[in-house]
């Protein structure tokens, strides 16, 4: 049957727009962001039987562009739809859902200043991935007491070595303040901004001291 000979409360669309989104199945709402389905099966159909193939709404995400592609009824057009859409969720989804790792970050530097002097500030780069799940952590920077450079070709070029997207940063501050600087936030700021230009996230950078840390982009600087 194809979706004009349903009546029009059972159209997704019309379904959508009179009842609302959330009034929707699984298969209706895909449906809708597939836009049409094949000569053997209306787009409900298709919707449900892809929802079969990946095991659920929530199995798209384990399904990149090529892999979607190889699925019945998903050819090139509708496989980079829906690939931008599972990009956009995931996105979002991290934007929502970072925490703040303060036992992470107190153990990382007891690791660290255990090898170094607690007299210099530090920069630990920290890299993760859009589970939000650590792939790599790196000293980058040993300063003096109340400065440190930061090169953002240097962080850049750590996080595009383990292919991700996602990282933050915790800066020690010897001092005993865990307070940013006119530097420390002029610093993210740039760096907030040239990430994205460069298509990855900063996604905070803390100013760590003593039992004590901020989250700068937690304080509005963006």
């Amino acid at each position: 049957m194809k979706i004009k000979d349903l009546p029009s409360s059972e159209r997704p669309r019309e379904k959508a727009k009179r009842f609302g989104f959330d009034s929707l199945s699984n298969s209706e709402l895909l449906a809708i962001i597939l836009g049409g389905g094949t000569k053997n099966m209306n787009v409900i159909q298709l919707a449900t039987n892809l929802l079969s193939e990946v095991g659920g709404i929530s199995g798209l995400t384990n399904y990149d562009y090529h892999h979607l592609k190889k699925l019945y009824g998903i050819k090139e057009a509708k496989a980079l739809m829906l690939s931008g859409i599972i990009e956009l969720y995931k996105r979002i989804d991290i934007d929502k859902s970072v925490p703040k790792e303060k036992r992470y970050i107190e153990e990382l530097l007891i690791d660290y200043q255990s090898r170094i002097s607690s007299f210099q500030e530090q920069l630990i780069l920290v890299v993760v991935n859009s589970a939000y799940q650590v792939i790599k952590e790196k000293l980058l920077y040993i300063g003096t007491k109340t400065n440190l450079l930061i090169s953002t070709r240097d962080i850049f070029r750590e996080v595009y070595n383990v292919d991700a997207r996602y990282f933050y940063l915790v800066h020690t501050h010897p001092s005993g303040i865990a307070e940013a600087s006119e530097l420390d936030v002029l610093t993210t700021k740039e760096l907030a901004k040239k990430a994205k230009k460069a298509g990855l996230k900063l996604l905070n950078h803390y100013i760590v001291s003593d039992n004590s840390f901020i989250g700068l982009l937690d304080e509005g600087v963006n």
